[in-house]
């Protein structure tokens, strides 16, 4: 059995899923998430309220 190579992300050709600096393109700073009853953050909510913020910057 052979010990398993350590893979290092290739930032510079794109195939990490960790985003480049350069690929940062709106930050949107909030006080609180959308909240389920349980206590799990609602993401379909996020995604919608990104649209909307999204859209009205524009």
């Amino acid at each position: 059995m052979s010990a398993a190579t350590p893979r290092t992300p290739n930032y510079a050709s794109g195939t990490s899923n960790v985003p480049l600096l350069g690929d940062i393109v709106d930050v949107h700073v909030v006080d609180e998430f959308p909240m389920t009853v349980t206590g799990k953050v609602r993401k379909v909510d996020m995604r919608e309220q990104a649209v909307d913020i999204l859209a009205a910057a524009r």
